[in-house]
């Protein structure tokens, strides 16, 4: 471990946050109950680039037929965010909110962390039921970010996205086992990581 992922970490445990260290990786994997179910996390700390990245899942996949709308959506809502971007896997449709901060050889104080998880976890929960729309209802792209950004809450949208994640054609079950990603070098989630109150950071 390095001087950022025992920041890091420092941070976690003052705010009383459960985890899971990935071994083998400066990584670890974090839960937070979210809009429609789990947000499964991780924090990735790369030492040599004094980099420090956190990846909120989104508890949706977007289906072959709806990738192009969804795409569009992340498009849409991404342009003008503060502090981070959605991300689309085209291959398999996973959907994921990362942000990153990058302090090189500077300084890293434990509670420089909060952000990038808040602003992470907050954002997927506000977007989650309008991209459910997306997805399940064939909403525009266009229409389901605008009610995402007035504040609408849509009761009806995160009941179905408790329905559709029942269904394996709609969203896979969990992320894969634990592994180095090649594109990025993030290593994987563990499914079991306790989850946290999505208000606790």
């Amino acid at each position: 471990m390095g001087r950022i992922f025992d920041a890091v970490i420092e941070h976690l445990d003052q705010r009383r946050l459960r985890y899971e260290k990935v071994e083998g990786h400066d990584s670890i994997n974090i839960s937070f109950g979210g809009t429609g179910g789990s947000l499964r996390c991780r924090l990735l700390v790369e030492e040599d680039r004094g980099l420090v990245q956190f990846w909120a899942y989104l508890p949706l996949f977007a289906p072959p037929e709806r990738r192009q709308a969804v795409a569009e959506f992340l498009a849409r809502a991404n342009y003008g965010l503060r502090l981070g971007n959605f991300e689309l896997d085209f291959n398999d449709g996973e959907l994921r909110y990362k942000t990153s901060a990058w302090p090189g050889d500077g300084p890293f104080i434990p509670d420089q962390a909060e952000p990038l998880i808040r602003a992470a976890v907050s954002t997927a929960n506000r977007y989650v039921p309008a991209l459910a729309k997306v997805i399940f209802a064939n909403m525009s792209p266009k229409q389901a970010v605008a009610g995402a950004e007035s504040g609408e809450t849509d009761t009806q949208a995160i009941e179905e996205i408790g329905r559709m994640l029942g269904d394996d054609k709609s969203a896979p079950p969990s992320l894969p086992p634990p592994q180095e990603d090649e594109a990025s070098g993030d290593p994987g989630e563990d499914e079991a990581t306790p989850e946290n109150d999505s208000g606790a950071t």
